[in-house]
C-alpha cells in the first residue's frame, strides 16, 4: 500500500516533465516561425496542395483519390489530410497555420521521446538526457521543415517511426502491440521511407530471439505485420524516372556519402563518424554476446538506432549524387539529429564492471558529447547568420512578386525570375497556379488584398507604393498640404458581414493626436454611431482587431497635425487557426520561459533530498 503512491507520483513527474519539455521544444519552433514564416506557399505545395486539394475541394471536383496521388517517391496522406483540415476550418489556405501544427506534431514527438527516456535513467543522468534531446529538438539545424508547411511529412514519418518500434520493442499488452500494428501499416502513407520501420521491427525482434534463444508467437506477429506493412509499401510504391540522376551512381559513391552522413555534424570526417555511431554499434553487440541484458530499454534504442541507419542508406541511394558534393539539405537533419541522441541514450545504459570502468565511460561520454554539442553549434550559428537571413530575404522579395501579380495580373512581375526570387522553378506555371488559386478563393487576404472601399476625397493625395508587410501596395493618403487645423476624411459606405475584422494603421510624421473611427451607419435612418476609436500612435504601424456584426460602415480620420502621412488598410477578417497561431506564436517566448522555469523546478525539486527528523519515542 505504501509502494502505490510513490510509483504514482512518479509517473506524474515523469509526465510533467515530458509535458514540459514538449513544451519548451514548441515554443522555439513557433518563436522560429513568428519571425522567419512566411505566408507564400513555396515549390511543390502549388503542385500538390494547390492543384490536387484546396482548388478541387473549392470548385467541386475534388475526390479523395486524390489525397493518395504521389508526391515525387512519396504517398503524403497523412500530411494532406492534416492540411485539409486546416484548410476546411480556416476557410483559406495559409501554409503559417500549417508551420504552427508540424510543430506541435514535432514537440508531441520529442516529449513522448522524453517521457520514455527520462523514466529509464537515473536521477544524475536526467539533466544529460533532457540536454541531449534539446540539441536536437531545439536548434534550428532542420528549419526548412519548420518553415516550409508541406513538410510535416517528416513528422509524421518520425511519429508514427516511434510508434512502431515503441510498440514492437519489447514486451507490452495488447494495447500496446496494436499501436505499434497500427504505426507499421500506416509508415508508408507518411513518406516511401516510412517502411523502413517495418525493416528494423523485424530486424529487432530477430536480435531478440537470438538473445533470448527462442522465438515467440510475439515474434511472429510483428514480422507478419511487418511484412503487411512492406505489401502496401510495394503496391503503393512510385518511379520517378527524372530522379534517377540523384541516385549514388556506384557503390563507391554510396558507400562513401553513407560515411558522410554517418559522420554528421563533422561531415567528411570518417573516424569522427565511427566515433559517434560506436554507442550504438557496441550495444547491439554486447545484446548479442549476452554481455547486457535484453532489456525493454535496450531494444527500443537498437531499433531506433537501426531505422535512423536504414534512413542514412535511403538517403545515401537515392540522393547520393547531391550529397557526394554538397552538405545534406536542412530537410534531412531532423533524421540525422535523430541517429546522435540514440548514440547518446546508448551511452547511458549502465553496464556491469568496476569503478575503474565506470570512469572511463564516463569520460568517453564527455568526450562524445563534446564532438557532438561543438559540431552542432557550428551548424546551428552557420544556419542563424547565413541560412534564415537568406531565407528571410528570399520570402519578401517572393511576397512582393506573388502578390503584385495576383493583383495586377502582370506577367513581367514573375517572368524571367529564378527560383530564388519567385516560389516555383517555371514563371508560366506558377501563373496559371496563381489564377486559379485566385479564381477559387483559397488564397489568404494577406496574399492575395482584399477589395478596399475607400473612396477618395477631393486634395487628398494617394501614395500607390507604400508597402506595409501584407504583401501588396494598401491604400494610403497623405494630409494635404498647406492644411493647418483639424483635418477629417471619412471612406464612402461599405459592407462587412458579421465576425471579427482586423484593422492596421499608421500616422508618420510629427507629433499630435491622430484617432481612426469605426463607424456603424442605419441602412434607412443613414444615422451614424462610433462604435470603435482608435487612437494612433505615430511612427508605426499598429494592428488592432474587433468583433461586428454584419451591416453598414465607414472608416473615419481625424488629424490635428499639420502635415504629415496617415495609412490605412482595408478590414479584413483573418481565420480561426490563423488567429490562434498569431497569437502562439507571438506569444513563442513567454511560453518558452514558462516552460523552461517549470522544467527547471521539476528537476531540481527531483534533484533535491529532503531528509525528514524521525520523531522521537520518548
Amino acid at each position: 500500500m505504501l509502494l502505490r503512491p510513490r510509483v504514482s507520483g512518479r509517473k506524474a513527474f515523469i509526465l510533467l516533465m515530458a509535458a514540459l519539455f514538449g513544451a519548451v521544444v514548441f515554443s522555439g519552433r513557433a518563436w522560429l516561425i513568428e519571425n522567419d514564416g512566411s505566408p507564400v506557399p513555396f515549390g511543390d505545395q502549388w503542385d500538390h496542395e494547390c492543384g490536387l486539394i484546396y482548388a478541387p475541394w473549392r470548385e467541386g471536383v475534388f475526390s479523395w483519390s486524390n489525397v493518395l496521388q504521389p508526391v515525387n517517391e512519396h504517398r503524403i496522406v497523412f500530411t494532406h489530410l492534416t492540411n485539409l483540415g486546416l484548410f476546411l476550418v480556416n476557410g483559406y489556405w495559409d501554409p503559417r497555420v500549417q508551420m504552427v501544427v508540424g510543430a506541435g506534431i514535432y514537440s508531441v514527438l520529442w516529449a513522448l521521446i522524453a517521457g520514455w527516456a527520462v523514466a529509464r535513467v537515473s536521477r544524475s543522468r536526467r539533466i544529460v538526457v533532457l540536454v541531449l534531446l534539446g540539441l536536437g529538438a531545439m536548434l534550428p539545424l532542420a528549419w526548412e521543415n519548420t518553415l516550409w508547411g508541406f513538410q510535416s511529412q517528416f513528422y509524421w514519418l518520425m511519429l508514427l517511426a516511434w510508434g512502431a518500434l515503441w510498440g514492437w520493442s519489447a514486451r507490452g499488452g495488447m494495447g500496446r502491440r496494436i499501436v505499434g500494428s497500427l504505426c507499421l501499416l500506416a509508415g508508408p502513407f507518411a513518406m516511401a521511407s516510412g517502411v523502413l520501420a517495418a525493416l528494423a521491427v523485424i530486424a529487432i525482434r530477430v536480435l531478440g530471439a537470438i538473445a533470448r534463444k527462442r522465438w515467440t508467437m510475439a515474434d511472429g506477429c510483428a514480422v507478419l505485420v511487418a511484412v503487411a506493412a512492406m505489401g502496401l509499401s510495394a503496391i503503393f510504391w512510385t518511379r520517378v524516372p527524372y530522379h534517377d540522376v540523384l541516385h549514388a551512381r556506384t557503390w563507391g559513391e554510396f558507400s562513401l556519402v553513407v560515411f558522410r552522413l554517418l559522420s554528421w555534424p563533422w561531415t567528411g570526417n570518417f573516424l569522427v563518424g565511427l566515433l559517434l555511431w560506436l554507442p550504438w554499434a557496441m550495444l547491439v553487440f554486447s545484446l548479442l554476446t549476452g554481455r547486457k541484458a535484453v532489456t525493454e530499454r535496450a531494444l527500443v534504442i537498437v531499433a531506433l538506432g537501426g531505422w535512423a541507419l536504414a534512413q542514412i542508406l535511403a538517403m545515401a541511394w537515392g540522393r547520393g549524387a547531391v550529397m557526394l558534393v554538397e552538405q545534406p539539405l536542412s530537410k534531412y537533419l531532423d533524421v540525422l539529429v535523430w541517429g546522435l541522441v540514440v548514440n547518446g541514450c546508448a551511452l547511458m545504459i549502465p553496464g556491469s564492471g568496476g569503478q575503474k570502468t565506470k570512469r572511463m565511460r564516463s569520460v568517453y561520454l564527455g568526450g562524445w558529447l563534446a564532438v557532438v554539442f561543438s559540431g552542432t553549434m557550428v551548424l546551428a550559428w552557420n544556419a542563424i547568420e547565413v541560412d534564415l537571413a537568406g531565407h528571410r530575404l528570399q520570402t519578401a522579395e517572393q511576397l512582393e512578386r506573388v502578390s503584385s501579380f495576383l493583383k495586377s495580373d502582370d506577367f513581367s512581375s514573375l517572368d524571367g525570375k529564378t527560383y530564388w526570387q519567385i516560389p516555383y522553378p517555371l514563371p508560366e506555371v506558377l501563373a496559371d497556379r496563381l489564377r486559379r488559386a485566385r479564381a477559387a478563393g483559397i488564397l489568404s487576404p494577406e496574399l492575395q488584398g482584399a477589395e478596399y472601399p475607400f473612396a477618395q476625397m477631393r486634395g487628398i493625395s494617394r501614395i500607390p507604393s507604400l508597402k506595409i508587410g501584407l504583401g501588396a501596395d494598401l491604400p494610403a493618403w497623405r494630409n494635404p498640404e498647406g492644411r493647418k487645423g483639424k483635418w477629417i476624411w471619412q471612406s464612402a459606405e461599405f459592407h462587412l458581414s458579421g465576425g471579427t475584422w482586423l484593422w492596421k494603421t499608421c500616422a508618420y510624421g510629427p507629433a499630435g493626436p491622430v484617432g481612426m473611427e469605426v463607424v456603424a451607419v442605419d441602412e434607412i435612418t443613414k444615422k451614424e454611431t462610433v462604435i470603435e476609436l482608435h487612437t494612433q500612435g505615430i511612427g508605426g504601424w499598429q494592428q488592432w482587431q474587433m468583433p461586428l456584426p454584419e451591416g453598414l460602415y465607414r472608416f473615419r480620420v481625424s488629424d490635428w497635425r499639420e502635415q504629415g502621412l496617415v495609412a490605412w488598410v482595408a478590414p479584413y477578417r483573418p481565420g480561426l487557426l490563423t488567429r490562434v497561431s498569431e497569437w502562439v506564436s507571438g506569444y513563442a517566448s513567454l511560453w518558452g520561459t514558462l516552460a523552461l522555469a517549470g522544467l527547471a523546478m521539476v528537476l531540481a525539486s527531483q534533484s533535491t533530498k529532503i531528509r525528514r527528523k524521525r520523531p522521537s519515542l520518548s
